[in-house]
């Protein structure tokens, strides 16, 4: 019996044959297109940022000398987050103006998963222009007083992509800046993403690992065991899938533990990365094409983002999922039934037993 006749199916993934739980409906929806590109925008209006409230919303927005939103600007999911403020009252002939070259990078969301997903979306324009980098100043939102407090994968990013923390500058004020360039995201979450982003990640792997001739071979389990002590929403039995997959032949590995670029040094020599759902498991993005990617999780808690990432980059998605009887988004604590694990592993999961 072929993995084909045991595993079931959706438009993005297959799944455990043990698993007779309800599916969210995006699962067997078509990935629209979204269009990627630039605007270059003279005398162009930026404004500071701010949160506003829960869920958060953003507040700040980039303005034409007629003053109309530029639209690549907004940063959206698959809803939008970040909206103007009235600027009707604003001194623009009062407020500093920025000459010379700057690129809008938009928001930076530090939070890892958040980070090498949206926050690097506009960062397609930096491995296209390269060239350019070395003359501009890159205007960034972002929760802090100073990109020196950035966290360090933020920091090995910009670095990758030969941006030094000098060029970077908070919107802590309004300004206008004498051109600006405003790159749109290549990846929506909870939407669409685009080819554009696969631009961004093999610049970070590349400036990141020096690649090997060798096809990667490392079966590798990403561990919730040090989060786990910090999230306490959605634990479940790790101790014991952990011994499943040691059994297997899967190194363990804990992200927590490792710089950036150690992991991303593991990835890109991983065939198939394992886990349970969560931030780590995007790092699928640093994978070669065509490799696998198995991630367990109960059905109430399935995001569009790692089906997106796989979708992109041509990987065989594998899910073990656990029914919590419902697929409305929340955290919950669950259990994965050894057993079937076990079973999954061995004859549903292609190419597992005999690496």
């Amino acid at each position: 019996m072929t993995t084909t006749d045991i595993s079931r199916k959706t438009q993005f993934f297959n799944y455990n044959n043990s698993f007779r739980g309800k599916l969210p409906e995006w699962c067997n929806s078509l990935l629209p297109t979204i269009d990627v590109g630039h605007k270059t925008v003279p005398n162009a209006l930026v404004t500071k940022g701010a949160l506003d409230g829960w869920p958060r919303s953003l507040i700040s927005g980039v303005f034409d000398e007629e003053l109309n939103e530029v639209n690549e600007s907004v940063f959206v999911r698959g809803y939008r987050v970040s909206f103007p403020r009235d600027i009707t009252q604003l001194q623009i002939e009062s407020l500093s103006k920025k000459k010379g070259q700057c690129v809008y990078l938009g928001w930076f969301i530090t939070h890892y998963g958040h980070f090498i997903t949206e926050s690097i979306s506009r960062m397609w324009w930096l491995a296209k222009y390269r060239d350019e980098i070395k003359n501009c100043v890159f205007l960034v939102h972002a929760n802090f007083k100073s990109p020196n407090d950035f966290p360090m994968h933020v920091k090995e990013t910009l670095n990758a992509f030969g941006v030094s923390l000098s060029q970077i500058e908070l919107i802590d004020d309004d300004m206008i800046c004498e051109s600006l360039v405003v790159p749109s995201q290549s990846i929506v979450l909870d939407y669409s993403i685009s080819e554009f982003q696969l631009d961004t990640w093999n610049e970070i792997k590349t400036k990141l690992y020096k690649e090997s001739a060798n096809k990667p071979k490392r079966k590798v389990y990403l561990s919730r065991k040090y989060q786990d002590q910090k999230d306490t929403s959605r634990k479940f039995n790790d101790i014991d899938v952990e011994e499943v997959f040691k059994r297997y032949g899967f190194e363990i590995v804990y992200p927590e533990l490792l710089s950036f670029q150690e992991q991303v040094q593991i990835y890109a020599e991983t065939e198939i990365l394992a886990g349970p759902v969560g931030s780590a498991m995007h790092n699928a993005a640093f994978m070669s094409e065509n490799s696998t990617v198995l991630i367990l999780a109960p059905n109430s808690f399935l995001f569009k983002t790692d089906a997106h990432i796989s979708n992109v980059k041509k990987h065989n998605l594998y899910y073990f999922l656990h029914d919590t009887g419902s697929t409305d988004i929340k955290r919950v604590n669950y259990e994965i039934n050894i057993a079937e694990l076990s079973n999954f592993l061995a004859q549903e999961l292609p190419s597992v037993t005999d690496k």
